[in-house]
């Protein structure tokens, strides 16, 4: 296994069945998280945007070692990022097996929220 991706997605096949309702609630909750890490990485890759435009000099990136260093770690928050929607997805989709939801089902609950 080389990816976060590749981790979790052997994890979830493995215990996804065995998980309970309570649990798999839980997963696709805490990956809820996700849009605010997607912020935060948005935030960071905008601000070295803005450091590279203002150097005039050339400084700030002209280690090769650092600067892959950083793209690596971009790159992996970004893997870690999507780890967690796919989990949350997935867990969404068997909670929703485990109340009975179908697709018709779902699209009614939001056609009364909209309503009220």
């Amino acid at each position: 296994m080389k990816t976060l991706e590749e981790v979790v997605s052997l994890l979830w096949n493995r215990a996804s069945d065995r998980l309970t309702f309570e649990e798999l609630n839980g997963i696709s909750q805490f990956a809820g998280d996700a849009p605010l890490m997607v912020r935060n990485l948005a935030s960071v890759c905008g601000n070295l945007g803005a450091l590279v435009a203002e150097d005039k000099d050339g400084a700030w990136f002209q280690d090769r070692e650092a600067l892959s260093q950083l793209l690596w770690s971009l790159q992996s928050q970004a893997e870690t990022i999507h780890s967690l929607v796919r989990l949350k997805a997935e867990a969404g989709t068997k909670v929703d097996e485990l109340l009975g939801w179908d697709v018709k089902a779902k699209i009614d609950a939001r056609d009364r929220r909209a309503k009220q």
